[in-house]
């Protein structure tokens, strides 16, 4: 494949491109519940066959990938004992597990998404990496389009979302979510294109925004709005010197004036976005969850158990105390710390200040698209976080990229730097 460090066989390629289109969780959700939205999938409907096919293809398809790849693997993993420590912390967190059996489950499905991530990292290069994403998430996206027009009654939703567009997507947001990325990996071709091929990608471009506003995402269009400012003001920030004294002055001033103002017209902006200054009810869900979290605050309910935890302070009482049934927690770090406890949210802080720190100082050495482009990614995803949940998920493209972008960038660091003592040495001699 065009962008890769090495060449692939095709079957890599087939295979990934499945994985990632399963992580997605698009047309599944279709294939098993049908015009159903997410909030009347039920704990029994949830075990569908078609799911469960779904779930022993990933993992029969993973076995002999496994095997073929083991050398690269085991080279890979010796590499990262951070990501080693992570998937041993979430197959042992069964032994506090409320649903050992469970936990089990889905730590073994972790693994495998892990997996795939670590050898996605090691065989492609973040180009190919990011090319091969994007041919996935416009599979993802044309479909959605072909299901609003053709199959409304499942590509747009009812009750309590009239209106809003979820496409293939099993909600809203996961359209929101999945456009978003769409958008920067758009950007990014777009970028890079020749004529003939950029007309293409300005079609994506647009596409992904058209979706983005259907699907009436608040998260994800403040988490593009966010990634779009940072992308805008980046070589201001690498100003120096006067140059960032001024700017500094010029944020502290924005800020003193700014933030007052932001905050008397805070309900006025809520409300134009259809909200409430609870945030569709986050506020006091995080607030139950903040008392579920401070019950056991050190390694949490175990891996994918919080939700099916019944007692004084699992998530089963939440439902009941919240007054409707939320599958998740509505934020990336508090659903890790119910989960993981406070040992998981480390190892999320050291996974991501080492994805941060690799794709800054490639940034500023090289300014290559492709790491501008898992910058704006990286910024899109913190932000999106702070309203729904992205890390650690067994169903994750999110999962899946940042574990890729870890490896990758690691070994394009070293040899970045291995590059700059050869040319120091050779220019002294």
């Amino acid at each position: 494949m065009k962008g890769n460090y090495r060449e692939t066989h095709p079957f890599e390629d087939a295979f990934v491109f499945y994985f990632l289109f399963i992580a997605i969780g698009g047309l599944q959700t279709f294939l098993a519940f049908g015009t159903e939205t997410v909030q009347s999938v039920t704990e029994e409907n949830s075990s569908s066959a078609i799911l469960r096919l779904l779930k022993l293809s990933v993992v029969l398809g993973f076995l002999p990938f496994l095997w073929m790849m083991k050398t690269t693997l085991y080279r890979t993993f010796r590499s990262h004992p951070v990501i080693v420590g992570l998937l041993g912390y979430c197959l042992i967190s069964f032994l506090w597990s409320a649903e050992p059996a469970e936990t089990l489950e889905y730590g073994v499905l972790f693994a495998i998404a892990t997996t795939v991530g670590m050898y996605f990292g090691a065989r492609y290069s973040t180009e190919g990496i990011l090319r091969l994403t994007a041919y996935v998430v416009f599979s993802v996206l044309v479909l959605s389009l072909v299901f609003i027009v053709a199959l409304p009654g499942f590509g747009i939703m009812g009750e309590p979302h009239v209106g809003a567009w979820r496409g293939i997507m099993g909600h809203k947001n996961g359209l929101g979510s999945i456009a978003g990325t769409g958008l920067i990996l758009s950007l990014y071709l777009l970028a890079r294109s020749d004529k003939d091929s950029g007309r293409i990608y300005f079609g994506f471009v647009v596409l992904c925004l058209l979706l983005l506003a259907g699907s009436q995402s608040t998260t994800a269009v403040l988490a593009t709005s966010v990634m779009l400012m940072v992308y805008f003001t980046w070589p201001l920030l690498q100003a120096r010197g006067l140059d960032m004294m001024i700017l500094s002055s010029a944020a502290a001033l924005l800020l003193i004036v700014g933030v007052p103002i932001f905050l008397m017209v805070l309900p006025d902006i809520v409300q134009l976005f259809g909200k409430d200054l609870t945030l569709t009810g986050r506020l006091p869900l995080w607030q139950l969850a903040l008392d579920s979290f401070y019950a056991k605050p050190l390694l949490g309910f175990g891996f994918g158990a919080y939700w099916i935890t019944g007692g004084d302070y699992g998530g089963l009482r939440l439902h009941f105390l919240a007054g409707w049934a939320p599958s998740h927690i509505h934020n990336g770090w508090l659903e890790v710390a119910l989960n993981l406890g406070l040992v998981g949210v480390g190892f999320l802080a050291v996974l991501l200040f080492n994805l941060g720190r690799l794709v800054l100082r490639l940034v500023r050495l090289t300014g290559a698209p492709e790491y501008m482009c898992v910058l704006m990614w990286l910024t899109y995803v913190l932000v999106y976080s702070g309203a729904e949940t992205v890390f650690f998920e067994v169903n994750s493209l999110t999962h899946t990229l940042m574990i890729a972008f870890v490896v990758a960038l690691t070994r394009e660091s070293r040899g970045l730097a291995l590059w700059q003592r050869q040319t120091a040495d050779h220019a002294r001699a």
